[in-house]
């Protein structure tokens, strides 16, 4: 997919999801972020400490839910996303969680959004069947 302009959308599914946001850091960095609503994108979803990850769908069906945001045109709210997520575009091997530009499903339809996804290990996650972080009551 071609690179975002304008207003960059980017898909939030775990601890930056606005019913979610309780840290400081989370509620700081959604500050500039305008709330499109809610959004799906093909995925599953796993609790790997005391917060998600996402990884690749391995059937038709497999969804997580989030929300969708938009980012303001020339707002440095990306990079300090990165930060957060401990995302380093120079060097996207060295991250866990990666930013990638998917396909969302949001509240005009279908849009391409950044999101994070987790690329490293899961041994000991556990799955959350419903791909929705705030309904989970593992």
């Amino acid at each position: 997919m071609p690179g975002l302009t304008g207003i960059d959308l980017v898909f939030v599914y775990g601890t930056l999801r606005p019913a979610v946001a309780h840290a400081a850091a989370a509620r700081h960095l959604l500050r500039e972020a305008q709330v499109l609503g809610p959004a799906t994108v093909a995925g599953r979803l796993y609790l790997l400490s005391w917060y998600p990850g996402l990884v690749a769908a391995r059937a038709a069906g497999d969804q997580v839910r989030g929300d969708l945001l938009a980012l303001p045109a020339g707002s440095s709210l990306l990079k300090a996303l990165d930060a957060y997520e401990g995302y380093d575009p120079a060097v996207p091997a060295a991250s866990p969680f990666r930013r990638e530009c998917r396909e969302v499903t949001g509240p005009q339809g279908r849009v391409a959004a950044w999101l994070y996804a987790w690329h490293g290990p899961l041994e000991g996650a556990r799955r959350i069947p419903s791909g929705d972080f705030i309904s989970w009551e593992g």
